[in-house]
């Protein structure tokens, strides 16, 4: 009889320990901050790559537009500009 009553506790114990497992709040910190890094480099090669194929687009168009431009005529325009220093001379 003295066996039995000395392994109650021990298994009253085990199983208290079943039921509640202890909460390891280190691990789900670092977790969530891996997941916060995680997801801001992907947020920031998505706009990479947005800002990348707007740029090409805009320098695309303007490069087709400077590309009409005939630097030979620059001379032959019908009002010149007039650049002036600060002190008001030509």
């Amino acid at each position: 009889m003295a066996e039995l009553s000395s392994q109650a506790p021990r298994r009253h114990m085990q199983a208290n320990k079943r039921r509640h497992p202890k909460a390891k709040p280190r691990k789900r910190f670092w977790s969530f901050i891996r997941k916060l890094v995680l997801w801001c480099l992907v947020m920031a090669a998505i706009g990479a790559a947005v800002g990348y194929f707007g740029f090409m687009m805009a320098w695309k168009r303007y490069n087709n537009w400077a590309a009409e431009f005939d630097l030979e005529r620059i001379n032959d325009l019908e009002k010149p500009s007039i650049i002036y220093d600060r002190n008001g001379r030509k």
